[in-house]
């Protein structure tokens, strides 16, 4: 893993690369590995994404957000700062979830 920098919205923060899809996932997220964080997508401060979730591309998890275990975050989706996506669940296409 590489570490560099990242702009999630406020300003350059340290990042890098998750391996499986190539988005962005800021130093302080907890990426499972064989989760997938496509291209474009952001997982922001401190959220937690579980194994085998799929981040879709250029979808956004915000700061403090958990995506439980084999959640799906579909394309262009916003997963809100400190919201929960429970194991298994869905986050449509371009669809937003608050808390």
């Amino acid at each position: 893993m590489t570490t560099t920098t990242h702009d999630f919205g406020s300003g350059l923060v340290s990042a890098h690369q998750h391996p499986l899809g190539g988005g962005w996932v800021d130093d302080s997220a907890t990426v499972s590995e064989d989760a997938n964080v496509s291209e474009d997508a952001e997982v922001s401060a401190g959220a937690i994404v579980g194994t085998g979730a799929i981040v879709g591309v250029g979808a956004k998890v915000g700061a403090g957000a958990i995506v439980g275990a084999g959640a799906k975050v579909g394309a262009g989706a916003t997963v809100g700062e400190d919201a929960e996506v429970g194991a298994g669940s869905i986050v449509g296409a371009g669809a937003t979830k608050t808390a």
